[in-house]
Protein backbone atom coordinates (compact mmCIF):
# COMPACT_ATOMS: atom_id res chain seq x y z
CA UNK A 1 0.00 0.00 0.00
CA UNK A 2 1.52 3.31 -0.82
CA UNK A 3 1.71 6.02 1.42
CA UNK A 4 -0.48 8.93 1.26
CA UNK A 5 1.65 11.61 1.54
CA UNK A 6 -0.06 14.20 2.10
CA UNK A 7 -1.71 13.28 5.38
CA UNK A 8 1.82 11.64 6.91
CA UNK A 9 3.19 16.00 6.33
CA UNK A 10 0.16 17.02 7.49
CA UNK A 11 0.07 15.11 10.90
CA UNK A 12 3.96 15.25 11.21
CA UNK A 13 4.29 18.98 10.15
CA UNK A 14 1.46 19.66 13.71
CA UNK A 15 3.60 17.05 16.00
CA UNK A 16 6.51 18.59 14.91
CA UNK A 17 5.79 21.89 15.37
CA UNK A 18 4.68 21.50 19.07
CA UNK A 19 7.77 19.44 19.50
CA UNK A 20 10.01 22.60 18.36
CA UNK A 21 8.03 24.96 20.22
CA UNK A 22 8.53 23.02 23.68
CA UNK A 23 12.25 22.73 23.21
CA UNK A 24 12.43 26.27 22.25
CA UNK A 25 10.38 27.14 25.83
CA UNK A 26 12.81 24.57 27.59
CA UNK A 27 15.81 25.66 25.90
CA UNK A 28 14.56 29.50 26.58
CA UNK A 29 14.95 28.66 30.39
CA UNK A 30 10.95 29.41 30.67
CA UNK A 31 9.56 28.12 33.93
CA UNK A 32 8.07 24.56 33.34
CA UNK A 33 4.00 26.26 33.91
CA UNK A 34 0.84 24.29 33.40
CA UNK A 35 1.04 25.19 29.47
CA UNK A 36 4.14 23.59 28.95
CA UNK A 37 3.70 20.51 31.25
CA UNK A 38 0.70 20.18 28.95
CA UNK A 39 1.90 20.64 25.62
CA UNK A 40 4.43 17.40 26.85
CA UNK A 41 1.52 15.69 27.80
CA UNK A 42 -0.28 16.30 24.64
CA UNK A 43 3.24 15.06 22.72
CA UNK A 44 3.58 11.98 25.03
CA UNK A 45 -0.03 11.01 24.11
CA UNK A 46 0.28 11.90 20.36
CA UNK A 47 3.82 10.11 19.12
CA UNK A 48 2.33 6.58 18.56
CA UNK A 49 1.64 7.09 15.26
CA UNK A 50 4.10 10.12 14.46
CA UNK A 51 6.79 7.36 15.23
CA UNK A 52 5.45 4.85 13.03
CA UNK A 53 5.44 7.05 10.43
CA UNK A 54 8.91 7.91 11.30
CA UNK A 55 10.25 4.27 11.94
CA UNK A 56 8.33 3.08 8.18
CA UNK A 57 10.37 6.60 6.53
CA UNK A 58 13.36 5.51 8.29
CA UNK A 59 13.67 2.31 8.83
CA UNK A 60 14.84 2.03 11.98
CA UNK A 61 13.53 2.85 15.20
CA UNK A 62 12.89 6.38 17.09
CA UNK A 63 12.67 6.54 20.75
CA UNK A 64 9.86 7.69 22.82
CA UNK A 65 9.81 11.27 24.06
CA UNK A 66 9.28 12.01 27.43
CA UNK A 67 11.03 9.39 29.45
CA UNK A 68 11.87 11.14 32.28
CA UNK A 69 15.53 9.63 32.37
CA UNK A 70 16.08 10.13 28.69
CA UNK A 71 16.70 13.62 27.68
CA UNK A 72 18.85 12.56 24.91
CA UNK A 73 16.43 10.10 23.48
CA UNK A 74 14.02 13.19 23.19
CA UNK A 75 16.42 15.36 21.29
CA UNK A 76 17.02 12.04 19.19
CA UNK A 77 13.23 11.80 18.97
CA UNK A 78 13.21 15.53 17.71
CA UNK A 79 16.32 14.57 15.30
CA UNK A 80 14.49 11.91 13.54
CA UNK A 81 10.84 13.21 13.49
CA UNK A 82 12.54 16.52 11.86
CA UNK A 83 14.29 13.66 9.26
CA UNK A 84 11.37 11.48 8.62
CA UNK A 85 9.32 15.08 7.87
CA UNK A 86 11.48 16.39 4.94
CA UNK A 87 12.17 12.77 4.10
CA UNK A 88 8.67 11.98 3.37
CA UNK A 89 8.39 15.69 1.71
CA UNK A 90 11.06 14.19 -0.91
CA UNK A 91 9.50 10.99 -1.12
CA UNK A 92 6.19 12.80 -2.51
CA UNK A 93 8.39 15.21 -4.73
CA UNK A 94 9.86 12.40 -6.42
CA UNK A 95 6.56 10.39 -6.02
CA UNK A 96 4.87 12.91 -8.21
CA UNK A 97 7.18 14.56 -10.53
CA UNK A 98 9.29 10.63 -11.20
CA UNK A 99 6.25 8.20 -11.68
CA UNK A 100 7.64 4.58 -11.88
CA UNK A 101 4.65 3.76 -13.82
CA UNK A 102 5.81 2.74 -17.10
CA UNK A 103 3.86 3.89 -19.96
CA UNK A 104 5.29 2.65 -24.02
CA UNK A 105 3.90 3.99 -26.73
CA UNK A 106 4.31 2.48 -30.27
CA UNK A 107 2.95 3.03 -33.83
CA UNK A 108 1.06 -0.17 -35.02
CA UNK A 109 1.10 1.33 -38.51
CA UNK A 110 5.09 0.64 -38.36
CA UNK A 111 4.60 -2.81 -37.45
CA UNK A 112 4.92 -5.63 -39.66
CA UNK A 113 0.96 -7.57 -39.87
CA UNK A 114 2.73 -10.73 -38.64
CA UNK A 115 4.39 -8.92 -35.07
CA UNK A 116 1.24 -7.27 -33.88
CA UNK A 117 -1.11 -9.83 -34.53
CA UNK A 118 0.82 -12.56 -32.67
CA UNK A 119 1.11 -9.83 -29.51
CA UNK A 120 -1.58 -7.62 -29.90
CA UNK A 121 -3.60 -8.86 -27.09
CA UNK A 122 -0.84 -9.37 -25.14
CA UNK A 123 0.44 -5.58 -25.78
CA UNK A 124 -2.90 -4.69 -24.60
CA UNK A 125 -3.38 -6.40 -21.20
CA UNK A 126 0.14 -4.57 -20.54
CA UNK A 127 1.65 -8.10 -20.53
CA UNK A 128 5.03 -6.43 -22.56
CA UNK A 129 7.69 -8.96 -21.72
CA UNK A 130 5.35 -11.83 -23.18
CA UNK A 131 4.46 -9.92 -25.88
CA UNK A 132 8.06 -9.42 -27.27
CA UNK A 133 8.43 -13.14 -26.48
CA UNK A 134 5.17 -13.80 -28.82
CA UNK A 135 7.18 -11.24 -31.65
CA UNK A 136 9.89 -12.66 -31.59
CA UNK A 137 8.35 -16.59 -31.72
CA UNK A 138 6.52 -15.61 -34.48
CA UNK A 139 9.07 -13.55 -36.19
CA UNK A 140 11.83 -17.56 -35.81
CA UNK A 141 9.20 -19.22 -37.37
CA UNK A 142 8.31 -17.23 -40.54
CA UNK A 143 12.42 -16.89 -40.84
CA UNK A 144 12.93 -20.56 -40.60
CA UNK A 145 9.56 -21.07 -43.25
CA UNK A 146 11.05 -18.78 -45.66
CA UNK A 147 14.62 -20.51 -45.30
CA UNK A 148 13.04 -24.14 -45.73
CA UNK A 149 14.76 -24.87 -42.48
CA UNK A 150 13.26 -25.97 -39.11
CA UNK A 151 16.76 -27.96 -37.44
CA UNK A 152 17.85 -24.40 -36.11
CA UNK A 153 16.37 -21.76 -35.12
CA UNK A 154 17.19 -18.06 -33.03
CA UNK A 155 21.04 -16.61 -33.85
CA UNK A 156 22.05 -19.80 -35.32
CA UNK A 157 19.12 -19.82 -38.29
CA UNK A 158 19.88 -15.53 -38.58
CA UNK A 159 23.99 -16.80 -38.86
CA UNK A 160 23.37 -18.98 -41.75
CA UNK A 161 20.22 -17.72 -43.43
CA UNK A 162 22.77 -14.03 -43.95
CA UNK A 163 25.98 -15.88 -43.94
CA UNK A 164 28.42 -14.62 -46.98
CA UNK A 165 29.00 -17.46 -48.05
CA UNK A 166 27.09 -18.91 -50.88
CA UNK A 167 23.95 -20.86 -50.68
CA UNK A 168 24.57 -24.74 -51.03
CA UNK A 169 21.39 -27.46 -50.87
CA UNK A 170 19.59 -27.59 -47.61
CA UNK A 171 21.55 -23.95 -46.87
CA UNK A 172 19.52 -21.39 -48.73
CA UNK A 173 20.60 -17.62 -48.02
CA UNK A 174 18.49 -14.52 -47.43
CA UNK A 175 19.64 -10.95 -49.42
CA UNK A 176 17.75 -7.36 -49.40
CA UNK A 177 18.27 -4.45 -50.98
CA UNK A 178 20.05 -3.49 -54.22
CA UNK A 179 22.62 -5.34 -55.60
CA UNK A 180 23.29 -3.02 -57.94
CA UNK A 181 25.10 -0.92 -55.01
CA UNK A 182 27.34 -3.25 -53.63
CA UNK A 183 28.77 -1.31 -51.22
CA UNK A 184 25.13 -0.20 -49.89
CA UNK A 185 23.82 -3.64 -50.48
CA UNK A 186 26.90 -5.30 -48.24
CA UNK A 187 26.19 -2.93 -45.82
CA UNK A 188 22.35 -3.49 -45.76
CA UNK A 189 22.42 -7.15 -45.35
CA UNK A 190 25.64 -7.03 -42.60
CA UNK A 191 22.47 -4.68 -40.80
CA UNK A 192 20.11 -7.28 -41.16
CA UNK A 193 22.47 -9.70 -39.53
CA UNK A 194 23.33 -7.50 -37.20
CA UNK A 195 19.57 -6.66 -36.29
CA UNK A 196 18.73 -10.58 -36.75
CA UNK A 197 21.38 -11.08 -34.14
CA UNK A 198 19.95 -8.73 -32.07
CA UNK A 199 16.66 -9.55 -31.36
CA UNK A 200 17.21 -13.10 -30.71
CA UNK A 201 19.83 -12.37 -27.86
CA UNK A 202 17.01 -9.89 -26.31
Amino acid sequence: MAYDYEWADHYLTEYHGDLTAYFNRRNSGEEVTGDLSQLKSDLIANQGPVRRIAEDVLGEPVPRFGEPSNESGNYEHHRMISEALVMIRKKHEMDTNWSPEVTIDIDVESLHPWVWNASEDLWASDHWGQALEAAIKVINAKLQERVGRRDISGVDLVNQAWSRAGPSPGSPRLRTGDSGDPQTYRSVNEGALALGQALFKL
